[in-house]
């Protein structure tokens, strides 16, 4: 089920259509359908935050210890870089409606 939280109400799975239909102006239909499409982004990279934090973790462990080898070392660093462009969505031009998705290292 998807929500939006917009001017004090909550709309349960809106759409542009049904949005119309309860006589809401063209500007707020498009403002609910910008958080729905926001909320969807944010809910997916943070799914993905999850896997590089799981993914990091060893990588870590390995460069804490003083044992990561060089190819470790290296896939921590693209590790790191990936979720740090992974929490800049946001900032990005035509965020929401258009995401260019980093790609997550092997």
């Amino acid at each position: 089920m998807k929500t939006v939280n917009y001017k004090g109400s909550i709309y349960v799975n809106p759409d542009a259509e049904s949005l119309e239909g309860m006589g809401l102006s063209d500007e707020d239909a498009a403002e609910i359908m910008a958080q729905l499409m926001s909320n969807e982004a944010m809910q997916r990279r943070d799914e993905l935050l999850q896997v590089a934090a799981i993914r990091i973790a060893p990588l870590l462990d390995a460069q804490d210890l003083g044992k990561a080898t060089d190819e470790e070392a290296a896939r921590l660093q693209a590790w790191k870089l990936y979720r740090i462009e992974l929490n800049r969505i946001d900032k990005q031009e035509g965020f929401p409606a258009l995401i260019n998705w980093p790609i997550a290292p092997i």
